[in-house]
């Protein structure tokens, strides 16, 4: 793909809007370019972030007569499968399909965690692809596919939401037909029957209310972490065996910043919703909590870079002391692999070969049991040393990677000129903090999975993708998976802190905590980081090497959060690899 950037006078395209509240969705093509040499100012005064929303990661846990219930309502021909053969694990892995070697939870496996069911040949999802390539053919009377989970465990997550009268919408896949790209509205597939108003398959979300949904990176509870968790929640022994799990995602709509209380009660409430006699919630390292942040401009031409500039510096600088707050499994850091310790054949001594001598029996096959004992203990010893790399990358070492300098003074330098150029643009500035998601591209659109997004904002500029809202916002994928309403109030308070002072350095006009007015003989980006304190003003050291200063000293939080997250510092610090 070559690169599509507007130039000057180009024909603006026709801009198309879908708003949901202040600060709200863009869905359309645009080519125009920011202009990042002043903090932007639109009609109702300079851009500013106004608006965040949560997207949930976790397990859903549920019994089986669950499961059944539901396939009886919404008339779903399947019987529930319980045991697979070594084929049909890797099957419903998706070993055969083509980003299996991209998908670290299922790749990691030999046996599939969860039950699948066998579903009649005219089934919605298998007709439609919808099973993404992962299902084999069993025929048995009137069913023909082994399928996993689609809709199902959505179905049960709402019906548990409408218990307490909360509202969902539940689309299966909120993804592109890549047969009706430029016609989306051919792409919607409806479930069958009375419920049409339920989609497998829908391109746009309704960020007015909230939504469930499924995420190809997530899977179910092994069999023993699923039976640790329901004995904590006082399920008895013998009724374990009549319990599976699914991971899923539960997406929350537009909320006000200045309305956050209001917000996380509501969000409190859908949480706990789910957690019923017949269904429980639980975490995983494969799922995460994502949030963005929401910018209050419209069109491209508004969009603040020199805010984003600010936003950027500060989040790199400080990278490393944020992801010490989080668990191993999201601090982004490459693991190098160590090399086999088996001898090459050169090693072994010739002498004891003898050509002549009988070739030994192939050892017995494991037995089902064995199988299953071997896979728990492979998968929980990758998940004890996973670190998030492919799904939360980190922005920081991304940057440095382009540097020549490798000191740590220069490297400051270094990343200050990168960030603040006065020309620079949206894309100038992700394309250093972001890799490409082609190679080749290298000006194509960028790799998401980074712990701070801005790929929604490059997207909007381009208009490249049309089948689906175009957000004004940064999202941040740092979190670990939590189903607690408050840990997530902390997080969007310490980001919302952040935001809050890019939005005041961009607009600032003279050097930190003095009057002396920005220097006119110095560059663009020593005016700009002139604005920070520096490390020879030992009362305000830069970047701040501890969560409670970095917090109380520099965002303005009170002494309870800047306490919180030192805390959780202290917890997680240690839970990293070693830099290599």
């Amino acid at each position: 793909m070559s690169d599509t950037r507007a130039k000057d006078g180009d024909d603006a395209l026709t801009t198309k809007k879908h708003i949901a509240g202040k600060g709200g969705l863009l869905a359309g093509t645009v080519t125009s370019q920011p202009n990042p040499k002043k903090a932007k100012t639109t009609a109702q005064g300079p851009v500013r972030a106004t608006s965040f929303g949560v997207e949930f990661e976790f397990v859903l846990a549920f019994k089986q007569k669950m499961l059944e219930s539901i396939l009886t309502k919404y008339n779903i021909e399947a019987d529930i499968v319980k045991q697979f053969t070594n084929n049909e694990h890797r099957s419903l892995l998706g070993e055969f399909t083509s980003h299996y070697d991209e998908n670290r939870s299922h790749n990691c496996r030999l046996r599939y965690p969860s039950w699948a069911l066998h579903v009649a040949q005219g089934d919605a999802v298998c007709m439609n692809g919808l099973h993404h390539g992962s299902f084999i053919t069993k025929v048995s009377h009137d069913k023909q596919w082994i399928r996993r989970y689609v809709m199902e465990p959505l179905l049960m997550a709402t019906s548990c939401l409408k218990e307490k009268e909360l509202p969902a919408n539940v689309i299966g896949w909120v993804e592109p037909d890549p047969a009706h790209l430029n016609t989306p509205q051919k792409a919607e597939i409806q479930l069958p029957g009375q419920y049409q108003s339920i989609m497998i398959r829908k391109n746009l979300v309704d960020y007015t209310n909230w939504t469930l949904t499924n995420d190809h990176t997530l899977m179910g509870a092994l069999p023993s972490q699923l039976r640790e968790h329901l004995e904590k929640q006082g399920v008895a022994e013998d009724e374990v065996a009549d319990w599976d799990s699914c991971g899923i995602e539960l997406v929350s709509p537009v909320f006000e910043l200045e309305a956050k209380p209001k917000a996380f009660q509501q969000i409190d409430k859908y949480m706990n919703s789910l957690t019923t006699k017949d269904t429980s919630i639980l975490g995983s390292v494969w799922a995460s909590t994502h949030v963005h942040i929401g910018l209050d401009f419209d069109a491209p031409e508004d969009m603040p870079v020199l805010l984003l500039q600010h936003l950027a510096y500060v989040l790199v600088l400080h990278e490393d002391l944020l992801s010490k707050c989080h668990p191993r499994s999201r601090c982004g850091i490459e693991v190098s692999k160590s090399s086999s310790d088996e001898p090459a054949w050169d090693d072994y001594d010739d002498e004891e070969f003898d050509p002549d001598a009988p070739f030994p029996e192939p050892p017995p096959s494991p037995s089902e049991e064995e199988q299953e004992q071997e896979n728990e203990a492979n998968v929980l010893a990758f998940e004890a040393e996973y670190t998030g790399v492919g799904n939360v990358d980190s922005n920081a070492r991304y940057l440095r990677s382009q540097l020549a300098s490798r000191s740590p003074r220069h490297q400051l330098l270094d990343i200050r000129d990168k960030i603040f150029q006065e020309q620079g643009t949206i894309f100038d500035l992700v394309e250093f903090l972001q890799r490409p998601k082609n190679p080749s591209d290298v000006h194509g659109p960028r790799h998401r999975g980074y712990m701070y997004n801005f790929a929604n904002l490059w997207a909007l500029a381009k208009g490249e993708t049309p089948w689906k809202p175009i957000k004004p916002t940064i999202e941040f994928r740092q979190h670990a998976c939590t189903l607690d309403a408050e840990v997530v109030r902390h997080w969007v308070t310490l980001l919302e802190a952040t935001v809050r002072v890019a939005e005041k350095k961009a607009a600032e006009t003279r050097q930190f905590n003095s009057s002396v007015p920005l220097g006119g003989m110095q560059s663009f980006a020593e005016r700009e980081a002139s604005k920070y304190p520096t490390k020879s003003t030992t009362a305000w050291p830069w970047p701040y090497e501890t969560m409670s200063s970095l917090c109380v000293q520099f965002l303005g939080l009170d002494d309870e959060e800047g306490d919180y997250w030192e805390g959780r510092f202290e917890q997680f610090k240690d839970d990293r690899p070693g830099e290599t």
